[in-house]
């Protein structure tokens, strides 16, 4: 449900923070206090802390249809901010596929999409932020103001301050979406079309990927539309429609080119049933019986490992097992499901990652990273690279380079154990000059992370800012350490 407040109402809360803060005297890290999270990690860095509840600032404030922008607190999730720019003729510029993805955490977490190729990240979208620092001062950041901050937090997590206001940019709203689905016949065919799409200044509004499989790749670009002029329509609306990674398999096992519609939110939010396709590895009736109830959720991960060995590219769910569990196979719902499950148990089974990876060594990344895990499918997504001081972010490079993000979802086939497999691929992917999200489970040494993220300049900035002492530092949050 959207919420809106007026100034006033909000100017009263964001006073009461500040008063917390300014009397604050103890001596534990302050953190957000506990929510559904779409982080991977357990939240015991919170063990030890003091929490403060944002819960809220859930509301929307402004829209201006002159300046296309809209006025939102963090809490605010992307569905809500979605579903009421709609109302006004307006969509975000990136939308995140995950429906309850807020807006504080796309900026926090630095969110991307399939219009990351002309946009970047979400916060790349903003204009600017309303922050309260850690000693109670309030304070706006843009890219004139306080312009250090404004581009670090970017990937801070709530480390450097408290997001409380967003002013970010939106765009005229289409109907739906045009697809067009090219199938290659190997990776290095599809990356090399993604590469040279950077070229292209009359590049379409959409692009990404899938590699389905080591000989099925498929390139998804797509245009916004008013009218719908296919014979065929994706459709995400309903519980029992297939799934949109099973809509684009099953099309392009019988064709190597076709289009397709799609409503505009069906797209904007198509892979958030099954999140992309993790939702595979549930395809049992004693594991979904399991989950629908809530009874001994850890035995469901026994099931996931002899479930995993046996999918194939056209693994999917059926109609009747998706019509029965459709809304237990939300992202929303997977996550609660992650966060209950014991993390000996997650971290030793599933590798989540998403890797920048620049665009001359996306093939030699791909390679690499499928000769180690062995996990299909993959997305990829290009998206343009910065060179403002987003020192977090993992699209931030001082030459401005582009890259196309590898998304590795899945149980990686037998050999290292997951952690020594993680850590292994972060270091390769450092030496090929990516990045990765720090959403998922991270194994960076401190000495190695401080080379990648610019660990000296981000302390620079938590003295500067008042969060020195008082939020938990970046790199205990990642590691998941008090």
């Amino acid at each position: 449900m959207v919420h809106f407040k007026s100034r006033q109402e909000h100017d009263l809360q964001v006073a009461k923070c500040q008063e917390m803060l300014q009397q604050r005297k103890a001596l534990k890290p302050l953190t957000l206090k506990y929510t559904q999270s779409n982080t991977l990690r357990s939240g015991e860095y919170k063990h030890n802390a003091d929490t403060i509840d944002l819960s809220a600032f859930n509301a929307i404030l402004a829209i201006d249809t002159l300046k296309c922008t809209a006025t939102v607190e963090p809490r605010v999730t992307i569905r809500e901010l979605t579903e009421a720019t709609l109302k006004y003729g307006f969509i975000p510029l990136i939308v995140p596929e995950f429906e309850t993805i807020t807006v504080g955490g796309a900026i926090n977490g630095a969110a991307l999409e399939s219009t990351s190729h002309k946009y970047g990240q979400f916060n790349d979208t903003c204009i600017e932020y309303e922050l309260l620092l850690g000693n109670g001062t309030l304070l706006k950041a843009n890219q004139e103001e306080n312009s250090d901050l404004f581009y670090g937090m970017s990937g801070s997590y709530g480390t450097l301050a408290i997001l409380t206001l967003v002013t970010l940019k939106l765009t005229q709203a289409k109907k739906g979406v045009r697809l067009k689905l090219t199938k290659f016949s190997s990776s290095q065919a599809l990356i090399r079309e993604m590469q040279l799409s950077f070229n292209n200044a009359k590049r379409p509004d959409i692009i990404e990927g899938g590699l389905l499989a080591k000989n099925w790749a498929v390139l998804i670009t797509g245009s916004y539309t008013d009218t719908f002029s296919t014979n065929r329509l994706f459709s995400q609306k309903h519980s029992w429609d297939p799934w949109y990674y099973q809509q684009i398999t099953e099309s392009t096992a019988k064709a190597d080119q076709i289009e397709v519609d799609m409503p505009l939110t069906d797209y904007l939010f198509r892979f958030d049933r099954g999140a992309f396709w993790m939702g595979r590895y549930l395809l049992s009736w004693p594991s979904m019986v399991q989950i629908a109830l809530k009874w001994r959720l850890p035995e469901v991960i026994s099931k996931i490992s002899e479930t995993a060995s046996k999918l194939t590219p056209r693994t999917h769910p059926s109609l009747l097992f998706r019509t029965l569990f459709g809304s237990v196979l939300s992202s929303k719902r997977l996550y609660e499901v992650w966060h209950k499950v014991p993390k000996e148990l997650s971290e030793q089974l599933f590798f989540i990652q998403d890797f920048y990876t620049p665009l001359d060594k996306v093939e030699e990344a791909f390679e690499t990273f499928n000769e180690k895990t062995g996990i299909f499918p993959m997305w990829l997504c290009p998206i343009l690279g910065t060179s403002t001081p987003q020192i977090l972010s993992p699209h931030f490079s001082e030459n401005q380079k582009n890259f196309i993000n590898i998304g590795l979802y899945g149980v990686p086939k037998k050999g290292k154990p997951v952690p020594e497999l993680t850590a292994e691929c972060e270091e390769i992917l450092h030496k090929m000059g990516g990045r990765k999200m720090l959403y998922s489970q991270t194994y960076y040494s401190k000495k190695l992370f401080a080379e990648i993220y610019d660990l000296p300049r981000y302390e620079e900035l938590c003295k500067k800012y008042f969060s020195y002492n008082v939020f938990l530092p970046i790199y205990n949050k990642i590691i998941n350490r008090s």
